[in-house]
């Protein structure tokens, strides 16, 4: 028996069919507090230090701060 996929696009992506993943809406949310739990967390484990948080993320500081204004706007100009 092969592998199960929730979605069928995903057991077409993973056929190599050419079409692409296509994952339904529900899933972006998931992405965009997936990125919010890592920002939090880079952030409490550096003391707040922006920079240092970036570094651990292997992001540069514009990169986190333009994430924080969209992602954590309370949190941005701290």
């Amino acid at each position: 028996m092969g592998t199960q996929y929730p979605y069928p696009q995903a057991q077409d992506a993973a056929a190599g069919d050419g079409g692409g993943l296509s994952l339904p809406w529900e899933a972006v949310p998931l992405s965009r507090l997936g990125e919010k739990i890592l920002i939090e967390t880079a952030l409490k484990h550096t003391g707040g230090r922006k920079g240092e948080a970036a570094e651990l993320l292997g992001w540069g500081r514009n990169t986190l701060t333009r994430k924080l204004k969209t992602l954590l706007p309370e949190m941005a100009e701290e």
